[in-house]
């Protein structure tokens, strides 16, 4: 009897050993996300399993294998993890972790998990962001507005990144589940949706958002959006007008100082808007942000207004503030400085044909780690 009373703790010390021990393969179990598979959300949730209670967890995420044992550790003490980095749609990444108990031991690190992320608004919608500037970044300029000569000078730091083209009639009618007439004006899969009033914008940046695992921005009440949640919305106008000319071409369209090369207007449009992506890109790759329909901009517009850093307008207002110029309009107006000023209801009861919008998705405060990939 004395020899079964010492032979368990010897027993309990070589399976510790055995479960603890770094060389060891891992008491540890992938849920999801597994080799093969593919995330519909811009914020996916790592899940795994364990035997043993183990005190924490480390995860690395990387883009590639070969990077990740230098990528950052992400600590938690719960067997599932929603990290807060910057995941972009079309691209493959990879993760592992690893249990570490109350004595400091730890398992060795899961086999390498691969993955890709592939959201709803890109399977389904086919919209695509384009990466401007990171969080963390300084880019500054003049504001020089066309209608408001001084001027101003604005600093942006907070990273984000824009829609590569205005949202198109397909796209707005998928997500709204919402039919439109586009008769007059031009209808097709591919032409920008119209007749669509600020709020309409930003009541599709929040269900896009909650279709890809963001958290909404857009203030329903308030009539604003709340620029600490990771959602879609609106860009602001020094966004928009900082994603015009980012490549320090100051150019005075977006992407050309010559308006028939990137954009439709009141000399070429025969008066109607055209299919996204017809004309050129600027350097950054991003379609139509001179002519075809003005866009939406976040802001109220009050002339007395000036913030230089991050600026995104006063809290109230009577109006908001489109940019980028239309099929109908002069040359002028599609200036890269130009805007417009339009009451947020303008297009309810389709008083307005040449208004759209494009969307912006923010950046994580830590997107720096996204470079680490």
């Amino acid at each position: 009897m004395k020899r079964i009373i010492y032979l368990v703790p010897v027993l309990f010390l070589v399976g510790c050993h055995w479960i603890f021990n770094s060389d060891m393969s891992p008491s540890i179990r992938i849920v999801s996300p597994n080799n093969g598979s593919v995330i519909a959300s811009l914020q996916p949730e790592f899940c795994w399993e364990s035997d043993y209670p183990y005190q924490k967890y480390e995860l690395q995420i990387a883009k590639e294998p070969e990077t990740i044992s230098s990528s950052f550790i992400f600590t938690t003490e719960s067997t599932s993890f929603i990290p807060d980095i910057n995941f972009f749609s079309n691209e493959t990444y990879c993760w592992r972790v690893r249990g570490i108990t109350t004595n400091g031991d730890w398992t060795s690190w899961t086999d390498i998990q691969a993955f890709e992320v592939l959201p709803y608004s890109e399977a389904s919608l086919g919209i695509r962001l384009i990466p401007v500037m990171n969080t963390g970044e300084e880019n500054s300029f003049n504001m020089d507005t066309y209608y408001d000569p001084p001027h101003q000078l604005i600093t942006l730091t907070d990273g984000y990144a824009i829609g590569e083209t205005e949202i198109t009639q397909y796209q707005y009618q998928t997500m709204m589940d919402e039919m439109i007439s586009f008769v007059e004006y031009g209808s097709g899969d591919d032409i920008p949706v119209y007749f669509i009033s600020w709020w309409e914008a930003a009541e599709f940046c929040n269900r896009l958002s909650i279709a890809d695992g963001l958290t909404p921005s857009f203030i329903v009440a308030e009539s604003r959006f709340d620029f600490t949640k990771n959602g879609y919305r609106l860009p602001t106008m020094a966004e928009w007008e900082y994603a015009t000319n980012s490549d320090d071409q100051n150019f005075v369209f977006a992407g050309s100082n010559i308006l028939d090369d990137v954009g439709w207007y009141a000399d070429n449009s025969n008066s109607i808007c055209h299919p996204v992506k017809q004309k050129k890109p600027n350097k950054n790759g991003i379609y139509d942000l001179s002519g075809n329909l003005w866009e939406w901009c976040a802001d109220w517009y009050s002339e007395d207004y000036y913030v230089q850093y991050n600026p995104v307008g006063p809290d109230t207002g009577d109006f908001k503030i489109c940019k980028g110029g239309a099929w109908d309009t002069g040359s002028s107006s599609c200036f890269c400085k130009a805007y417009s000023l339009m009451p947020p209801g303008y297009t309810v009861a389709g008083l307005e044909h040449n208004i759209g919008f494009r969307i912006v998705r923010p950046l994580p405060q830590n997107s720096i780690i996204y470079q680490d990939f």
